[in-house]
């Protein structure tokens, strides 16, 4: 998880695989000249911050 959706030092928190988290929004941000989709989670007592999408398996 990060503060923003970059790819920049700004890591919070590692999850470990498998985490289920709450989806709050998400958005697509250009990354190092890439455009990605990042999504905005909660992960309860880990907190709130920002995923990217291709670390998410979305439950539908």
């Amino acid at each position: 998880m990060r503060r923003w959706p970059s790819l920049a030092d700004n890591v919070i928190r590692v999850l470990p695989t498998g985490s289920r988290v709450r989806t709050i929004r998400s958005g697509v941000y250009a990354t190092a000249g890439e455009a990605a989709r990042w999504f905005l989670v909660d992960a309860g007592a880990a907190g709130e911050g920002w995923v990217h999408g291709a670390y998410l398996a979305l439950d539908r």
